[in-house]
């Protein structure tokens, strides 16, 4: 706020604005080059941002759809120069600020199994986490096992009804995909790179949700995780990079 309590005047920069006409097939266009770059090697980020009921799941569910069928278009392509696209997964969701595993083998869980952060070196990982992996060799093939596996952990998240969402997700989920390209005959790898999906759980104003209890408490911590990740921004493009607690 300014001195005289009006809001300040501020400019931003958007790659691409969808508008309320476009599909799911408009948008998945407009980031499919970003595919390409995590098999090339880097490591790509997808996420989705904004208010409960705004349709961040509804979005990254569809690029997910999208994205299979993409990434199998690409390992055909792949194949005719002699190389071979590997995938792993990973589906995680962090509840409460817990980390965990969407795709564990025990169904007979009343709830995903917790896992452990490890911070040793550049880049934290997973203790534990379960990997699946497909290849164009997988029994479905690769698009429909990625589509499989997608919809496995999606069905694992927490969720709950609030005021303003008949189905309000209560944990942030991050779907990852290790991409590993190896050449066919000698098996020796050319390149690793990975997409990350991420869903995020939406900032929820109580006195509009009307959360109380359980509820309440998974409010307070999804609202404190974005004002961690807006911190984690700032300290990215002001210093260019972040502690390991903070992502």
């Amino acid at each position: 706020l300014t001195p005289r309590g009006s809001m300040e005047a501020r400019s931003f920069m958007f790659d691409t604005l969808f508008e309320p006409g476009m599909s799911d097939d408009d948008v998945f266009n407009a980031i499919r080059h970003e595919l390409t770059t995590a098999i090339d090697g880097e490591a790509v980020c997808i996420l989705a941002y904004g208010a409960t009921g705004s349709g961040k799941t509804h979005t990254v569910m569809n690029l997910a759809e999208r994205a299979a069928k993409e990434l199998e278009r690409q390992a055909q392509i792949l194949e005719k120069v002699g190389l071979r696209l590997e995938i792993m997964v990973q589906i995680v969701e962090i509840y409460n600020e817990q980390l965990r595993d969407l795709l564990a083998q025990d169904s007979g869980c009343q709830e995903p199994p917790r896992l452990k952060l490890s911070c040793h070196g550049s880049t934290p990982t997973l203790q534990g986490a379960a990997l699946r992996t497909i290849t164009g060799d997988s029994a479905n093939g690769m698009a429909q096992s990625l589509q499989d596996t997608f919809r496995i952990g999606q069905a694992q998240r927490a969720t709950s009804a609030t005021a303003v969402h008949g189905r309000s997700s209560r944990s942030h989920l991050v779907m990852k995909l290790f991409l590993s390209t190896r050449d066919a005959a000698t098996g020796t790898y050319q390149r690793t790179g990975k997409l990350s999906l991420v869903d995020l759980a939406g900032s929820e104003r109580l006195k509009h949700s009307e959360v109380q209890g359980e509820r309440l408490r998974e409010a307070q911590h999804i609202n404190r995780s974005l004002s961690a990740l807006a911190d984690v921004v700032a300290a990215k493009e002001k210093i260019g990079r972040a502690s390991c607690r903070e992502r």
